[in-house]
Protein backbone atom coordinates (compact mmCIF):
# COMPACT_ATOMS: atom_id res chain seq x y z
CA UNK A 1 0.00 0.00 0.00
CA UNK A 2 2.71 2.06 0.58
CA UNK A 3 4.42 1.49 -2.59
CA UNK A 4 1.61 2.23 -4.78
CA UNK A 5 1.88 6.17 -3.85
CA UNK A 6 6.00 6.21 -4.26
CA UNK A 7 5.83 4.52 -7.73
CA UNK A 8 4.87 6.71 -11.28
CA UNK A 9 3.77 4.33 -14.16
CA UNK A 10 4.07 5.73 -17.53
CA UNK A 11 2.96 2.99 -20.13
CA UNK A 12 2.07 3.16 -24.21
CA UNK A 13 3.32 6.93 -24.46
CA UNK A 14 5.07 8.71 -27.45
CA UNK A 15 6.87 11.94 -28.27
CA UNK A 16 6.96 12.48 -32.19
CA UNK A 17 8.65 15.16 -34.00
CA UNK A 18 7.86 16.03 -37.25
CA UNK A 19 9.33 14.19 -40.19
CA UNK A 20 12.98 14.98 -41.18
CA UNK A 21 13.20 18.66 -39.05
CA UNK A 22 12.67 16.96 -35.78
CA UNK A 23 12.07 18.91 -32.92
CA UNK A 24 14.51 20.50 -29.89
CA UNK A 25 14.41 20.02 -26.12
CA UNK A 26 16.37 23.01 -24.16
CA UNK A 27 17.23 23.67 -20.40
CA UNK A 28 18.11 27.44 -21.24
CA UNK A 29 19.19 28.05 -17.20
CA UNK A 30 23.30 27.44 -16.18
CA UNK A 31 25.24 27.38 -13.15
CA UNK A 32 25.74 30.92 -11.59
CA UNK A 33 28.82 31.07 -9.08
CA UNK A 34 29.32 28.39 -6.47
CA UNK A 35 25.72 26.65 -7.37
CA UNK A 36 25.02 23.19 -7.64
CA UNK A 37 21.75 23.29 -9.04
CA UNK A 38 21.56 21.12 -11.86
CA UNK A 39 19.26 21.42 -15.37
CA UNK A 40 18.14 19.09 -17.03
CA UNK A 41 16.38 18.21 -20.25
CA UNK A 42 15.35 15.06 -22.44
CA UNK A 43 13.22 13.92 -24.86
CA UNK A 44 11.03 12.19 -23.01
CA UNK A 45 11.81 12.80 -19.06
CA UNK A 46 14.18 15.30 -17.87
CA UNK A 47 14.18 13.64 -14.11
CA UNK A 48 12.81 10.01 -13.27
CA UNK A 49 12.81 9.01 -9.51
CA UNK A 50 11.06 5.72 -9.25
CA UNK A 51 9.64 5.74 -12.49
CA UNK A 52 7.79 2.60 -14.12
CA UNK A 53 8.02 3.19 -18.24
CA UNK A 54 7.09 0.85 -20.64
CA UNK A 55 6.73 0.59 -24.67
CA UNK A 56 7.40 4.34 -24.42
CA UNK A 57 9.26 5.82 -27.30
CA UNK A 58 10.57 9.89 -28.94
CA UNK A 59 11.00 9.76 -32.58
CA UNK A 60 12.19 12.31 -34.96
CA UNK A 61 14.40 14.19 -32.39
CA UNK A 62 16.61 16.98 -33.51
CA UNK A 63 18.47 18.17 -30.23
CA UNK A 64 18.56 17.90 -26.71
CA UNK A 65 20.71 20.70 -24.89
CA UNK A 66 21.49 21.88 -21.21
CA UNK A 67 24.48 23.87 -19.79
CA UNK A 68 28.03 22.72 -20.29
CA UNK A 69 28.06 23.29 -16.23
CA UNK A 70 26.13 21.30 -14.29
CA UNK A 71 23.57 20.56 -17.78
CA UNK A 72 21.71 17.01 -18.14
CA UNK A 73 21.09 16.21 -21.71
CA UNK A 74 19.76 13.18 -23.04
CA UNK A 75 17.36 11.77 -25.33
CA UNK A 76 15.20 9.82 -23.49
CA UNK A 77 16.01 10.26 -19.70
CA UNK A 78 18.17 12.54 -18.31
CA UNK A 79 18.63 11.72 -14.52
CA UNK A 80 16.92 8.19 -13.12
CA UNK A 81 17.35 7.74 -9.83
CA UNK A 82 16.00 5.82 -6.61
CA UNK A 83 14.10 7.91 -4.85
CA UNK A 84 11.98 7.24 -1.49
CA UNK A 85 13.66 4.79 0.63
CA UNK A 86 15.44 6.82 3.21
CA UNK A 87 12.49 9.32 3.74
CA UNK A 88 10.28 6.53 3.94
CA UNK A 89 12.21 4.79 6.36
CA UNK A 90 11.65 7.92 8.51
CA UNK A 91 8.37 6.76 9.27
CA UNK A 92 9.36 3.40 11.10
CA UNK A 93 6.44 2.33 11.93
CA UNK A 94 4.97 2.55 8.46
CA UNK A 95 8.07 0.53 7.26
CA UNK A 96 8.09 -1.94 9.64
CA UNK A 97 4.92 -2.79 8.95
CA UNK A 98 5.46 -3.13 5.24
CA UNK A 99 8.94 -5.45 5.55
CA UNK A 100 6.88 -7.69 7.93
CA UNK A 101 4.11 -8.09 5.35
CA UNK A 102 5.82 -8.15 1.86
CA UNK A 103 9.50 -8.27 2.55
CA UNK A 104 12.37 -5.48 2.39
CA UNK A 105 13.26 -6.60 -1.21
CA UNK A 106 9.37 -6.37 -2.41
CA UNK A 107 9.37 -3.16 -0.91
CA UNK A 108 11.94 -1.73 -2.10
CA UNK A 109 11.08 -3.22 -6.10
CA UNK A 110 8.64 -0.56 -5.96
CA UNK A 111 10.99 2.27 -5.91
CA UNK A 112 13.75 1.23 -8.60
CA UNK A 113 12.97 2.96 -11.99
CA UNK A 114 12.45 0.70 -14.66
CA UNK A 115 12.49 1.48 -18.76
CA UNK A 116 11.35 -1.39 -20.85
CA UNK A 117 11.18 -1.41 -24.54
CA UNK A 118 12.06 2.46 -24.62
CA UNK A 119 13.65 3.98 -27.49
CA UNK A 120 14.56 7.03 -28.82
CA UNK A 121 15.25 7.71 -32.60
CA UNK A 122 16.92 10.98 -34.24
CA UNK A 123 16.76 12.53 -37.73
CA UNK A 124 19.70 12.66 -39.55
CA UNK A 125 22.39 14.86 -37.61
CA UNK A 126 20.46 14.76 -34.22
CA UNK A 127 22.67 15.45 -31.42
CA UNK A 128 22.70 15.83 -27.20
CA UNK A 129 25.03 18.31 -25.78
CA UNK A 130 25.44 19.26 -21.79
CA UNK A 131 27.81 18.95 -19.20
CA UNK A 132 26.98 15.37 -19.16
CA UNK A 133 25.20 14.29 -21.99
CA UNK A 134 23.62 10.36 -23.30
CA UNK A 135 22.21 9.25 -26.45
CA UNK A 136 19.30 7.34 -24.11
CA UNK A 137 20.29 9.14 -20.50
CA UNK A 138 22.86 11.25 -18.94
CA UNK A 139 23.24 10.19 -15.31
CA UNK A 140 21.87 7.21 -14.85
CA UNK A 141 22.26 6.18 -10.63
CA UNK A 142 20.23 3.23 -10.59
CA UNK A 143 17.44 1.27 -12.90
CA UNK A 144 16.73 -1.48 -15.52
CA UNK A 145 16.41 -1.24 -19.26
CA UNK A 146 15.67 -4.19 -21.35
CA UNK A 147 14.44 -3.91 -24.85
CA UNK A 148 14.53 -7.65 -25.55
CA UNK A 149 11.01 -8.27 -26.24
CA UNK A 150 11.43 -5.55 -29.05
CA UNK A 151 12.72 -8.54 -31.06
CA UNK A 152 15.82 -9.68 -32.39
CA UNK A 153 17.80 -7.34 -34.62
CA UNK A 154 15.94 -4.62 -32.60
CA UNK A 155 17.72 -4.74 -29.79
CA UNK A 156 18.66 -1.12 -29.37
CA UNK A 157 17.39 1.82 -27.83
CA UNK A 158 19.20 4.88 -29.62
CA UNK A 159 18.42 4.89 -33.30
CA UNK A 160 20.72 7.72 -36.05
CA UNK A 161 22.41 9.75 -33.17
CA UNK A 162 24.64 12.09 -34.98
CA UNK A 163 27.01 13.24 -32.14
CA UNK A 164 27.18 13.66 -28.05
CA UNK A 165 28.92 16.22 -27.29
CA UNK A 166 29.65 16.54 -23.48
CA UNK A 167 31.93 18.25 -21.22
CA UNK A 168 32.41 16.08 -18.18
CA UNK A 169 30.78 12.76 -19.03
CA UNK A 170 29.61 11.56 -22.79
CA UNK A 171 28.25 8.34 -24.41
CA UNK A 172 26.13 7.04 -27.11
CA UNK A 173 23.47 5.37 -24.56
CA UNK A 174 24.35 7.11 -20.75
CA UNK A 175 26.94 9.93 -19.81
CA UNK A 176 27.37 7.93 -16.74
CA UNK A 177 26.27 4.58 -15.27
CA UNK A 178 26.86 3.99 -11.87
CA UNK A 179 24.90 2.77 -8.58
CA UNK A 180 24.89 6.60 -7.31
CA UNK A 181 21.45 5.71 -5.34
CA UNK A 182 23.20 3.00 -3.56
CA UNK A 183 24.88 5.63 -1.10
CA UNK A 184 21.51 6.62 -0.07
CA UNK A 185 20.04 3.64 0.03
CA UNK A 186 22.63 2.48 2.58
CA UNK A 187 20.77 5.02 4.97
CA UNK A 188 17.49 3.53 4.46
CA UNK A 189 18.74 0.12 5.23
CA UNK A 190 20.74 1.98 8.27
CA UNK A 191 17.04 2.90 9.56
CA UNK A 192 15.61 -0.26 9.03
CA UNK A 193 18.45 -2.03 10.66
CA UNK A 194 17.79 -0.01 13.78
CA UNK A 195 13.83 -1.69 13.77
CA UNK A 196 13.14 -3.71 16.76
CA UNK A 197 11.52 -7.28 15.53
CA UNK A 198 12.56 -6.61 11.89
CA UNK A 199 15.33 -9.09 10.79
CA UNK A 200 17.51 -8.17 7.65
CA UNK A 201 19.68 -11.47 6.63
CA UNK A 202 22.70 -11.31 4.49
CA UNK A 203 20.57 -12.77 1.55
CA UNK A 204 18.01 -9.74 2.11
CA UNK A 205 20.77 -7.05 2.11
CA UNK A 206 22.49 -8.75 -1.27
CA UNK A 207 19.19 -8.70 -2.94
CA UNK A 208 18.68 -4.74 -1.71
CA UNK A 209 22.32 -3.60 -3.20
CA UNK A 210 21.74 -5.56 -5.99
CA UNK A 211 18.43 -3.53 -6.46
CA UNK A 212 20.68 0.08 -6.40
CA UNK A 213 22.89 -1.26 -9.11
CA UNK A 214 22.23 -0.22 -12.67
CA UNK A 215 20.96 -2.94 -15.22
CA UNK A 216 21.05 -2.45 -19.33
CA UNK A 217 20.37 -5.46 -21.51
CA UNK A 218 19.19 -5.62 -25.06
CA UNK A 219 20.00 -1.72 -25.36
CA UNK A 220 22.60 -0.85 -28.02
CA UNK A 221 23.55 2.63 -30.13
CA UNK A 222 22.70 2.32 -33.83
CA UNK A 223 23.24 5.03 -35.82
CA UNK A 224 23.23 4.95 -39.70
CA UNK A 225 25.85 7.47 -41.18
CA UNK A 226 28.09 6.72 -37.27
CA UNK A 227 27.76 8.76 -34.27
CA UNK A 228 30.81 11.06 -32.59
CA UNK A 229 31.12 11.46 -28.99
CA UNK A 230 33.22 14.10 -26.85
CA UNK A 231 34.12 15.12 -23.26
CA UNK A 232 37.24 17.01 -22.77
CA UNK A 233 36.60 18.87 -19.50
CA UNK A 234 39.61 18.10 -17.23
CA UNK A 235 39.69 18.69 -13.61
CA UNK A 236 40.69 16.98 -10.42
CA UNK A 237 38.12 14.58 -10.16
CA UNK A 238 39.81 11.82 -11.67
CA UNK A 239 36.05 10.65 -13.58
CA UNK A 240 35.65 13.88 -15.30
CA UNK A 241 36.53 13.79 -19.08
CA UNK A 242 35.42 10.54 -20.04
CA UNK A 243 33.90 9.23 -23.01
CA UNK A 244 32.70 6.43 -24.87
CA UNK A 245 30.74 4.98 -27.45
CA UNK A 246 28.14 2.99 -25.29
CA UNK A 247 29.20 4.74 -21.51
CA UNK A 248 31.59 7.31 -20.58
CA UNK A 249 31.91 6.81 -17.09
CA UNK A 250 30.48 3.40 -15.20
CA UNK A 251 30.72 2.14 -12.18
CA UNK A 252 28.66 -0.64 -10.44
CA UNK A 253 26.89 -0.88 -14.06
CA UNK A 254 25.96 -4.52 -15.89
CA UNK A 255 25.60 -4.19 -19.16
CA UNK A 256 24.59 -7.36 -21.55
CA UNK A 257 23.43 -7.35 -25.06
CA UNK A 258 24.21 -3.93 -26.27
CA UNK A 259 26.42 -2.95 -29.22
CA UNK A 260 27.40 0.27 -30.55
CA UNK A 261 26.91 0.22 -34.58
CA UNK A 262 28.39 2.10 -35.64
CA UNK A 263 31.23 4.92 -34.84
CA UNK A 264 31.82 7.35 -37.34
CA UNK A 265 34.67 7.27 -39.60
CA UNK A 266 36.96 9.97 -39.51
CA UNK A 267 39.85 11.79 -41.10
CA UNK A 268 43.59 11.47 -38.69
CA UNK A 269 46.27 13.16 -40.88
CA UNK A 270 49.79 11.58 -39.92
CA UNK A 271 52.23 14.02 -39.38
CA UNK A 272 54.90 14.51 -42.43
CA UNK A 273 57.77 13.40 -40.03
CA UNK A 274 56.73 10.13 -38.46
CA UNK A 275 59.21 10.18 -35.64
CA UNK A 276 58.66 13.72 -34.81
CA UNK A 277 56.86 12.74 -31.02
CA UNK A 278 54.92 16.10 -31.04
CA UNK A 279 52.96 14.24 -33.71
CA UNK A 280 51.00 18.22 -34.29
CA UNK A 281 48.66 17.10 -37.34
CA UNK A 282 47.09 14.25 -34.55
CA UNK A 283 46.12 17.00 -32.09
CA UNK A 284 45.78 19.55 -34.35
CA UNK A 285 42.39 20.83 -36.81
CA UNK A 286 43.82 18.58 -39.12
CA UNK A 287 42.62 15.65 -37.50
CA UNK A 288 38.99 14.19 -36.07
CA UNK A 289 38.37 11.64 -33.89
CA UNK A 290 34.82 9.24 -33.12
CA UNK A 291 35.31 9.40 -29.44
CA UNK A 292 37.72 12.40 -27.90
CA UNK A 293 37.68 12.21 -24.13
CA UNK A 294 39.83 14.82 -21.56
CA UNK A 295 41.53 12.07 -19.35
CA UNK A 296 39.68 8.36 -20.75
CA UNK A 297 38.52 7.67 -24.21
CA UNK A 298 36.84 4.11 -25.43
CA UNK A 299 35.17 2.87 -28.30
CA UNK A 300 32.80 1.28 -26.11
CA UNK A 301 33.58 2.70 -22.19
CA UNK A 302 35.45 5.44 -21.47
CA UNK A 303 36.34 4.54 -18.00
CA UNK A 304 34.69 1.73 -15.87
CA UNK A 305 35.37 1.13 -12.09
CA UNK A 306 33.93 -0.73 -8.99
CA UNK A 307 31.02 1.42 -7.83
CA UNK A 308 30.06 2.43 -4.52
CA UNK A 309 32.10 -0.14 -2.35
CA UNK A 310 31.89 2.71 0.88
CA UNK A 311 28.31 2.44 0.30
CA UNK A 312 27.81 -1.25 0.46
CA UNK A 313 30.31 -0.92 3.72
CA UNK A 314 27.65 1.14 5.14
CA UNK A 315 24.79 -1.16 4.54
CA UNK A 316 26.74 -4.04 6.05
CA UNK A 317 26.95 -1.60 9.53
CA UNK A 318 23.23 -2.96 10.17
CA UNK A 319 24.30 -6.58 10.90
CA UNK A 320 26.88 -6.40 12.41
CA UNK A 321 29.31 -9.32 13.65
CA UNK A 322 26.77 -11.45 11.59
CA UNK A 323 28.45 -10.64 8.30
CA UNK A 324 31.26 -12.62 7.53
CA UNK A 325 34.22 -11.84 5.15
CA UNK A 326 32.58 -14.38 2.51
CA UNK A 327 29.48 -11.89 3.13
CA UNK A 328 31.57 -9.19 2.19
CA UNK A 329 32.79 -10.37 -0.58
CA UNK A 330 29.65 -11.28 -1.97
CA UNK A 331 28.21 -8.05 -1.74
CA UNK A 332 31.15 -6.20 -3.06
CA UNK A 333 30.95 -8.46 -6.34
CA UNK A 334 27.79 -7.30 -6.93
CA UNK A 335 28.86 -3.83 -7.42
CA UNK A 336 31.54 -4.72 -9.82
CA UNK A 337 30.83 -3.29 -13.39
CA UNK A 338 30.50 -6.16 -16.25
CA UNK A 339 29.93 -5.57 -19.69
CA UNK A 340 29.40 -9.01 -21.71
CA UNK A 341 28.33 -9.76 -25.38
CA UNK A 342 28.67 -6.30 -26.25
CA UNK A 343 30.17 -5.21 -28.96
CA UNK A 344 31.23 -1.70 -31.04
CA UNK A 345 31.90 -1.48 -34.39
CA UNK A 346 33.04 1.50 -36.71
CA UNK A 347 31.95 2.60 -39.99
CA UNK A 348 34.26 1.62 -43.77
CA UNK A 349 37.10 2.75 -43.17
CA UNK A 350 37.65 2.05 -39.26
CA UNK A 351 37.37 4.45 -36.05
CA UNK A 352 39.81 6.69 -33.88
CA UNK A 353 40.00 7.61 -30.52
CA UNK A 354 42.25 10.41 -28.82
CA UNK A 355 42.28 11.03 -25.31
CA UNK A 356 43.28 14.49 -25.15
CA UNK A 357 45.39 14.80 -21.46
CA UNK A 358 47.19 17.73 -20.41
CA UNK A 359 50.98 16.49 -19.02
CA UNK A 360 51.42 20.34 -18.32
CA UNK A 361 48.85 19.72 -15.60
CA UNK A 362 49.28 16.05 -14.37
CA UNK A 363 46.75 14.84 -16.45
CA UNK A 364 47.09 11.61 -18.49
CA UNK A 365 44.99 11.00 -21.00
CA UNK A 366 44.22 7.13 -21.45
CA UNK A 367 42.57 5.65 -24.78
CA UNK A 368 41.57 2.53 -26.06
CA UNK A 369 39.18 1.00 -29.22
CA UNK A 370 37.20 -0.86 -26.61
CA UNK A 371 37.86 0.87 -22.82
CA UNK A 372 39.97 3.96 -21.96
CA UNK A 373 40.50 2.78 -18.38
CA UNK A 374 39.53 -0.11 -16.03
CA UNK A 375 40.04 -0.45 -12.38
CA UNK A 376 38.08 -3.05 -12.22
CA UNK A 377 35.54 -5.06 -13.59
CA UNK A 378 34.65 -7.85 -16.34
CA UNK A 379 34.74 -7.31 -20.13
CA UNK A 380 33.59 -10.65 -21.53
CA UNK A 381 31.61 -11.77 -24.68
Amino acid sequence: SIGQYVQVTIKDANVNGIDKDGFTVEATEKREANSVLDYTAAGFIARSNSTKVENAHVTNLKSVTAANDGGYAAGFVAISKTGGLAEVGEDKTQVKSLIKTNGLVTAISYLIPSYTNCTVSYVDGGSVTGDVAGGFTADFQSGTVNNQALGKGKYYAVYNIGSVNGQSYAGGFAGRAYSGALADASKGISILGGLTGVNINLSDLLSVINAYVPYIQYAGVKSNDGFTVTAKKLTEDTTVGSAGGFVGYASGAQISYSDVTKLKHTIVKAPDNLEDTSAPTYLNAESTYAVTGGRYAGGYVGDMDIGSAASVGGGLKVLGNAVSVSGILNALSVVVTTIEHSDVTGGPGGYAILATGDLDKGKVGMAGGYAGGIYGGHIQD
